[in-house]
């Protein structure tokens, strides 16, 4: 199914119920954001994280995003909730920039815990996407909507013509349509010891911007 919001901020609170009913049957859905389409999944599930992977054929050793709206949210799930008034994230959030923290062992949150102990967190500046993510329950782990080693699908027909083959069990529920999307992957950064650690460049020169 592909929910067409070009021309809309915000989604209806119907549309925000019907999404929210696909997630917690562990379906799959994509999205927009300020970055690229992504694909994703209640954090809470074992089941719909599996089948998260399954679909992009992405390895399992290999992690996924959470997105939030709000750093009050994530505060429980990390080792050191003091990172998050880090200067680049004052900075940079909402914005393409990933964090990665060290994550309790104790956490709720469905990840492949027996390959990491991380958790890369980010809050995205776009409005619908935001709205959506303060309305459901639980946080969305994510990753960018494409077959695994394949660059990013810019539009929700190409993201329909590929996850949704006719005799695949692993289609998915529903595409949010805001239109082409041309975008790159955020940056992504770890803080080790007060000092910001580039793991992947991307929009956000942040080498550069933290000094300014």
């Amino acid at each position: 199914m592909i929910l067409c919001v070009k021309d809309k901020n915000y989604l209806s609170i119907f549309e925000k119920h019907l999404i929210r009913t696909m997630l917690e049957e562990d379906k799959v859905i994509a999205f927009p954001s300020d970055t690229v389409y992504g694909l994703g999944v209640n954090s809470f599930s074992s089941n719909a994280v599996h089948k998260l992977y399954a679909m992009k054929g992405r390895n399992e050793k290999k992690p996924l995003v959470l997105l939030t709206n709000d750093t009050q949210k994530i505060e429980d799930y990390l080792l050191d909730k003091s990172q998050l008034q880090h200067p680049a994230l004052k900075k940079f959030w909402p914005g393409a920039l990933t964090c990665v923290f060290d994550m309790v062992k104790e956490s709720p949150l469905y990840f492949s815990k027996e390959y990491s102990a991380t958790l890369g967190i980010r809050i995205p500046n776009h409005s619908l996407l935001l709205d959506l993510l303060a309305f459901l329950p639980f946080p969305l782990v994510t990753t960018s909507a494409n077959l695994s080693q394949q660059p990013p699908l810019q539009t929700a027909e190409e993201i329909e013509q590929t996850f949704n083959q006719k005799g695949s069990d692993q289609s998915l529920a529903c595409v949010i349509d805001m239109g082409r999307i041309e975008g790159t992957a955020s940056t992504v950064i770890q803080i080790i010891d007060s000092s910001v650690v580039v793991l992947r460049k991307g929009p956000i020169d942040i080498e550069y911007a933290t000094i300014l």
